[in-house]
């Protein structure tokens, strides 16, 4: 129920579609009726599923950020671990017109409350969507468009009334904070607005880098989703050259990664991996070298504002091959899915000091080089590979 129907009202719906259902379809146990008449719904998850809470500490809350795909079951049960005792979800959905239904992904767990809100520049000084936010322990940033969230929890690019609320909750009543692709993006500093295929191509052949200013939870470091998936490593590393951030997390699809509170290691979880980037120093737009690439997978934990990195313990090192007789490592299609992950892991194996991955209608090519301090770390069903030399360059 929501706040925003008088009982008369509701009770009347409420009769209505019992009649409309009784004469027109069978009965039906797991229908619920969700109406609201205003920017916040309400409705209880239908549960089935246990956790054990969390109980939340003071101060600042964990974030669970994931690349986007399918949900990620190990991502969803985080949020509500860490929800507490008595869970209350904030679900900001970032569909357009508000069409998205993130209650969906929390249904199945008992006892979770769950508020759905359509903040828009119009509605994020509401009164009824502040009351919401100040009683809820986790706010979820469902996928869609992020500038859209940008515009709606930003004001001149500064925390609207709705955003001070989620941020002073979650650094200071140990709220959790989550979010899928878009609601992962805009986490950090600022968020690139689009994720297709073809916005590697448009950042290294025309400069087009769409972005927005995020939310700041996470500072000089930028957050990005579908990462291997849409082949987004041009458009990273010519993010990172433009905005100056000295640091970037690829966040693959059916992945995620755990940012504790306490200022610990992030860490990786899901089913396939992140990419690492380090700025160097000289890099530029016009001159995209001087990167450094590792790549992670599950149960590995990263520092991204120091580079330290601790691997899981069931990922054993291994002597780093490199023979330079054997010639550099060559891929096509760098760009298209999945392909700059395979070579990655590829080139970690192989006894090739180079790889170079060709988008060939463009003239562009990736280069990686193994170094003194690369490292390879591998278990029977993942690679992780630490300090890679990374470049793009036309040729």
């Amino acid at each position: 129920m929501t706040r925003a129907l008088s009982a008369a009202t509701l009770i009347a719906a409420l009769l209505f579609l019992g009649a409309v259902l009784g004469a027109c379809a069978p009965a039906n146990d797991d229908i619920r009726v969700i109406q609201s008449g205003g920017p916040v719904f309400e409705v209880t998850a239908r549960g089935g599923s246990t956790v054990k809470a969390v109980p939340q500490p003071q101060g600042r809350g964990i974030m669970v950020l994931e690349g986007g795909g399918s949900y990620l079951d190990p991502a969803t049960e985080l949020m509500v671990v860490h929800a507490g005792e008595k869970p209350v979800l904030c679900l900001i959905d970032t569909a357009a017109d508000g069409k998205g239904d993130p209650y969906d992904r929390f249904d199945a767990f008992d006892g979770v409350e769950m508020l759905t809100l359509n903040i828009t520049p119009d509605t994020n000084d509401d009164p009824i969507v502040l009351e919401a936010l100040r009683r809820c322990t986790g706010y979820y940033f469902n996928g869609g468009n992020p500038e859209l969230l940008s515009k709606g929890l930003l004001v001149g690019g500064h925390d609207s009334p709705a955003l001070a609320i989620i941020r002073q909750r979650h650094e200071s009543a140990g709220a959790v904070v989550g979010g899928t692709s878009a609601g992962a993006m805009i986490v950090g500093p600022v968020t690139l607005c689009e994720c297709s295929s073809k916005s590697s191509i448009g950042a290294l052949t025309t400069g087009t880098l769409y972005q927005a200013p995020a939310f700041r939870f996470t500072d000089n470091v930028l957050i990005d989703a579908h990462f291997f998936t849409h082949g987004l490593i041009g458009r990273e590393l010519y993010a990172l050259a433009k905005t100056g951030l000295p640091a970037s997390v690829g966040i693959d699809e059916t992945t995620a990664v755990v940012v504790p509170g306490d200022g610990g290691l992030w860490q990786v979880i899901g089913a396939s991996a992140v990419a690492f980037v380090q700025r160097g120093p000289d890099a530029s737009t016009t001159r995209l070298t001087g990167f450094t690439l590792s790549l992670l997978n599950a149960g590995d934990r990263f520092d991204p504002v120091s580079g330290h990195v601790a691997m899981a313990s069931v990922r054993k090192q291994q002597a780093v091959a490199n023979d330079p007789a054997a010639g550099p490592l060559q891929m096509g299609g760098i760009f298209d899915s999945d392909t700059f992950h395979r070579m990655i892991s590829s080139f970690a194996l192989a006894p090739n000091p180079v790889a170079h991955g060709y988008a060939e209608s463009q003239g562009l090519v990736i280069t990686l080089r193994k170094r003194r301090d690369t490292m390879v770390y591998g278990d029977p069903g993942a690679v992780s590979v630490l300090n890679v030399d990374i470049e793009i360059t036309h040729y």
